[in-house]
């Protein structure tokens, strides 16, 4: 491979340098000179965050710091090298794999060199944002999934994933909008464990359409920004799905929640879906293997008794001893943040190892299905809160009513606008997903069947910046309100 890049330290250190420790003692500065990483390999996604490594310098250093990529697998950001000789002694490097349209994996390394030292390397290995899910499905069974709204009915298919055959699978019809759509959504369940990308083994997924996602950028960005905030812990990226060879465009393959929580909680017992204050699809254990549903659901449905018979500190005491309340206002946060319109349904509460010990059932929650993203509220009587949008459960009202609640919620909306719900993070979360998205639709056919074949060339990076600009109004709505 060629060699890519060659950058020379910086003689300055910028105001915006991430240095961990300029202030080393002179002591720790003799000795043999070495250079010293944080990580011996970097794995990088195309197109993902950048990845991280530490550079610390030990001992005295008669030249500048060179980084060298070799292979045109990834890029370094030259603003982090900012170390010389007499400066600090340890930097941050930034190196982020691009976008292409190759669809092999890449392979390089990162070498870190001083005059007179063995060079450090780093292995680079970049695996591929591009992945092809193909279900061959017979013309029979092709019919219905276009024609037909039975989502009981189960279809045995085989798979190829990624060009290779996969194992076979069942899959049936999912999603009460969808079906409206012309590409429709799916549950796949795969008769042994697969490695999609760069996830964990999977068996149970969703094949999302996106259709109700206009721009189809919209849920990939959300995850990103939700996933970053401990609010989504399962398996998610683009894919193109195929019915052999026939493109039915890109598609956001999640893994189902009862998967991904139980990977992630082995001990998970307890898993719904809430519909309203009082109405839950129960996930795990099944409908059909609980002889007493309302015992099970009792722990769950007892979080909405505390706002009704406690105030005050009390009532944020228990809230916190019963389920992780800062995550669910840090939920309430971004729902506000981003303007989603519907979201009461669009939740799930599992229950979890209790910090510190605490008591147990305790729940945490799971963000879901963010297709309404900057949309205007579908709720008809939402809570008269200006911090709050489209609110309206009994878990919410504390914000309104309760000031010490309303304080924990001001702290979690002020933490994740400065950092996971920065205006940064917001428009890179979409960069990113408008991106990938256009890597797939170079594909042939791809963008014709997912926007129509009249519908002229689309463009998610401009799609990206509008919702990035709506965005930013939002955010700037609230933080005209915070006290």
């Amino acid at each position: 491979m060629l060699l890519a890049t060659v950058l020379a330290a910086c003689e300055g250190t910028p105001a915006s340098s991430p240095i961990a420790d300029a202030a080393v003692p002179d002591a720790a500065r003799t000795g043999p000179p070495a250079l010293t990483l944080s990580r011996p390999t970097l794995t990088l996604r195309e197109g993902a965050a950048p990845a991280r490594l530490t550079v610390t310098i030990e001992g005295e250093l008669p030249g500048p710091v060179a980084v060298t990529l070799q292979g045109d697998v990834a890029s370094v950001r030259p603003d982090r090298l900012v170390f010389r000789p007499d400066g600090p002694r340890a930097v941050e490097v930034e190196v982020a794999a691009p976008f292409d349209d190759d669809e092999a994996a890449g392979s390089g390394a990162l070498r870190i060199e001083a005059e007179g030292l063995p060079p450090a390397v780093v292995p680079v290995t970049v695996t591929d944002a591009q992945l092809t899910i193909v279900l061959d499905l017979d013309a029979q069974q092709r019919e219905f999934v276009r024609t037909s709204n039975d989502t009981e009915r189960r279809l045995l298919v085989p798979t190829r994933i990624g060009g290779r055959p996969g194992p076979g699978a069942d899959i049936n019809l999912r999603g009460k909008g969808t079906l409206r759509c012309p590409r429709r959504s799916y549950t796949v369940r795969f008769d042994d464990p697969v490695v999609l990308g760069d996830g964990p083994p999977v068996e149970d997924v969703y094949l999302l359409s996106m259709c109700l996602d206009e721009g189809f950028i919209k849920m990939r960005a959300a995850n990103d920004l939700l996933a970053a905030q401990g609010l989504f812990p399962l398996f998610y990226r683009y894919v193109e799905v195929r019915y052999g060879d026939e493109t039915q465009g890109v598609y956001l393959v999640v893994e189902r929640p009862r998967d991904g929580v139980k990977r992630v909680h082995r001990q998970n017992s307890l898993l719904v879906r809430r519909l309203n204050d009082s109405t839950v699809e129960l996930k795990r254990p099944e409908e059909d293997e609980v002889t007493d549903r309302e015992a099970v659901l009792a722990p769950y449905l007892a979080l909405y008794d505390l706002p009704r018979t406690l105030r005050g500190a009390n009532l944020l005491d228990a809230l916190r001893s019963s389920m992780n309340y800062d995550a669910y206002l840090r939920w309430l946060a971004v729902n506000s943040l981003v303007q989603n319109g519907d979201y009461v349904d669009e939740v799930y509460f599992y229950d979890a190892p209790p910090p510190d010990g605490g008591r147990q059932p305790w729940f945490e929650v799971l963000a879901w299905d963010y297709d309404d993203m900057l949309s205007n509220c579908h709720t008809p009587r939402p809570l008269d809160e200006p911090l709050l949008y489209c609110a309206e459960s009994g878990l919410d009202r504390p914000v309104r009513d309760v000031p010490e609640v309303r304080a924990a919620y001001i702290e979690q909306l002020r933490a994740a606008m400065e950092g996971p719900m920065s205006e940064a993070a917001v428009a890179g979360a979409l960069a990113n997903a408008a991106a990938e998205l256009e890597m797939y639709l170079r594909r042939p056919g791809v963008a014709a069947v997912m926007y129509g074949a009249d519908a002229g060339t689309p463009s998610p990076a401009a799609d990206a910046e509008a919702l990035r600009a709506l965005a930013a109004e939002r955010r700037a709505e609230l933080e005209a309100l915070l006290p």
